[in-house]
């Protein structure tokens, strides 16, 4: 959902703040005398990963639009990541990796990147979130086929990647134009296939999901 993915010159201070300050992999191990790239000086909280996280976000999706509002695409895993705040338990590694969630699979910026600059645990959601069974790597699948390998995989990741993925889908949904219908009704059926896969990780959100669903199906009947 995406117009075009800008160069990933503008990530390089902000990467740059965290890659060599991860310890064994934790996400809270950035420090004030490492963490800059336009936020300022800051000292060592687990808010720190998440602003920076943030802006890492802003810039790998710079120039990007959402498909169907036309707004910036960073306001796509904004509001993901401010729902994920309110979740029981929620930790700043999920956060960064709502903030993160859609750069791999969307812009220049690549998963050793990720990992490097925010450690093995945030790399590792946001490694669950990118799509394996995309076109361009399996030309001769046809989409449902694709679908349906990938929430097969979805079913067996984490539990904190069905969480984001949840939470994707319902923004998503809720940002699709009625202007087309076609992929929409598609979308919905392809929504409910990913709702058995990952819909007992949050039944909260399970739910949330199969009303909207039902909502969205009833307004095209």
């Amino acid at each position: 959902m995406v117009s075009l993915r800008p160069s990933k010159t503008t990530l390089t201070s902000l990467l740059a703040a965290g890659q060599g300050q991860q310890a064994e992999g934790s996400p809270s191990s950035i420090t004030a005398a490492n963490f800059r790239g336009g936020l300022g000086d800051t000292v060592n909280t687990p808010t720190n990963i998440i602003l920076r996280a943030a802006a890492v976000a802003r810039d790998a999706h710079e120039g990007q639009k959402r498909k169907y509002s036309g707004r910036p695409y960073i306001t796509h895993p904004g509001r993901v990541a401010a729902r994920a705040s309110i979740l029981p338990g929620a930790t700043e590694a999920l956060l960064a990796a709502a903030w993160l969630h859609d750069t791999v699979e969307d812009t220049d910026l690549t998963l050793e990147d990720v990992r490097k600059s925010f450690g093995e645990e945030v790399a590792s959601i946001v490694d669950g979130l990118t799509n394996k069974f995309d076109k361009a790597s399996y030309p001769d699948m046809n989409r449902k086929a694709r679908k349906k390998a990938e929430h097969e995989r979805l079913h067996k990741e984490p539990h904190n990647v069905q969480l984001l993925k949840l939470l994707d889908r319902l923004d998503n949904l809720r940002e699709m134009s009625t202007e087309d219908e076609g992929f929409v009704k598609l979308y919905i059926r392809e929504s409910h296939d990913l709702l058995i896969a990952v819909g007992d990780a949050d039944l909260g959100l399970g739910r949330e999901l199969m009303a909207l669903l039902d909502e969205l199906a009833g307004e095209r009947l």
